[in-house]
């Protein structure tokens, strides 16, 4: 099967979200990193950004955006993308005086990216920065709609095409997805082998 992987990002123009207090920063790094919390969760406390720094408004977003690695939905695109994704996260609630949220946590994470192929910058430190250039793994990549990275503190979230179509069907706004990878991308002699 010939996958196209994206990785999730804000639209310009569309709500933000912050936590309340600074110790739920920390959470949202820590917290959303795979391992099932829905047992032992306490809501972080959220408030949702309307106006820019100039104070225009922003648009209304189906997902106000939280962090790269924590994506945050309004109920209609829970009931849009339930049933896509229900294998793969848990829905985890936020406090917010405004409204209600959910907060996805991905709980499937894939060794799936080949960083001797692909462009990663680390830090003196080694503290890895954003992925410049992916090259993932086929044979590693699972069947599942929407994943992280292992190894990453703080992981992107990754969908494939059957998230952006549903997405789109459902004329959710706030979110774009940047293409990162396709085996079709890779040269002759590095693409998977195709199963009959």
């Amino acid at each position: 099967m010939n996958r196209t992987i994206f990785e999730i990002w804000s639209e310009a123009g569309y709500e933000l979200c912050q936590p309340v207090v600074q110790p739920d920063w920390n959470r949202m790094v820590g917290d959303f990193n795979g391992e099932a919390r829905l047992a032992t969760w306490s809501a972080l406390r959220v408030r949702l950004i309307r106006l820019d720094d100039a104070g225009m408004p922003l648009q209304r977003s189906a997902a106000p955006w939280l962090a790269h690695n924590v994506l945050m939905l309004r109920p209609a695109a829970v009931d849009a993308i339930r049933d896509l994704i229900a294998q793969d996260i848990q829905f985890l609630p936020l406090e917010c005086s405004d409204e209600n949220f959910l907060a996805v946590n991905v709980l499937r994470v894939r060794d799936a990216l080949d960083e001797s192929k692909s462009a990663v910058n680390k830090l003196r430190s080694g503290v890895r920065l954003p992925i410049a250039r992916h090259v993932f793994l086929a044979e590693r990549l699972g069947p599942e709609v929407i994943f992280k990275l292992e190894g990453w503190r703080a992981s992107a979230i990754y969908v494939d095409q059957r998230f952006v179509d549903c997405w789109a069907l459902h004329g959710l706004s706030g979110l774009r997805f940047k293409r990162v990878w396709n085996a079709e991308d890779l040269p002759c002699g590095l693409r998977p082998t195709q199963q009959p």
